[in-house]
């Protein structure tokens, strides 16, 4: 199997952001968007992580849910048309998805704690949950070409 070459949006706070495009869009949107994003990695890796950044930093930000247009910032000057209606795009979908799927279309299906369950059992079935959530993103994500093979 080709190893896997890693961009800074694969570590740290930013796979964060990818892991939270998963859970919360629904799989044809996080199709298209890790597509885009693998695109644009491609051609402009300086711009694809400022994407990244940007999106992880914005995506809460309640004054812009009602419209990705409404988000105007002198960071996202740094950015091209392509990157910039790409982050619009990412914004949509995740706020969409968000907002139908009552938190994420992934995020509903995360267990709720039982009655008589102590933190630590609830602790594990959450962690074995997410755990295999993460397995089918990696596996999405290559897939979609989103990793750079050596």
């Amino acid at each position: 199997m080709a190893q896997k070459q890693k961009l800074k949006s694969e570590r740290g706070r930013l796979n964060e952001g990818i892991k939270d495009m998963f859970m919360t869009m629904e799989p044809e949107l996080f199709r298209c968007a890790v597509k885009s994003l693998a695109k644009q990695r491609d051609t402009n890796k300086p711009g694809f992580n400022l994407v990244l950044d940007l999106f992880e930093e914005f995506k809460n930000k309640e004054q812009a849910k009602t419209c990705a247009g409404n988000i105007s910032d002198k960071r996202f000057k740094k950015l091209d048309n392509n990157l910039k209606e790409l982050l619009k795009t990412l914004f949509s979908s995740y706020w969409y998805s968000q907002r139908y799927y009552v938190g994420g279309y992934f995020w509903r299906m995360m267990p709720m704690k039982k009655e008589n369950e102590s933190e630590a059992q609830f602790d594990i079935r959450c962690k074995r949950m997410e755990d295999n959530l993460m397995q089918v993103m990696l596996d999405v994500l290559d897939d979609c070409d989103y990793y750079i093979h050596k």
